[in-house]
């Protein structure tokens, strides 16, 4: 049996981000989503991205947990807020 998920369906529902994602790649995708500029727009480009690609949700969380945020950021094309400067 085969089910297909969006990235944003994952995203949103707690139990299938802790099945699918490891605590590390959580949190990378957690970050991502608090640095982009436009959350709803940087979840609505990965899940374009991971269809057009054919990206599988394994290969996705290994990229979430091998990855910085700010290669995930370059790959699929969306803007960060600068990190603000703790000595601020």
């Amino acid at each position: 049996m085969k089910a297909e998920i969006t990235f944003g369906q994952l995203y949103w529902n707690n139990s299938l981000m802790n099945f699918f994602f490891r605590s590390q790649a959580e949190k990378t995708l957690e970050e991502l989503m608090n640095r982009a500029k436009d959350k709803q727009a940087a979840i609505d480009t990965i899940e374009s991205w991971c269809e057009y690609e054919d990206y599988d949700v394994d290969s996705l969380e290994e990229d979430f947990y091998n990855d910085t945020v700010e290669e995930l950021a370059e790959r699929f094309g969306i803007e960060l807020d600068e990190p603000e400067d703790e000595d601020e």
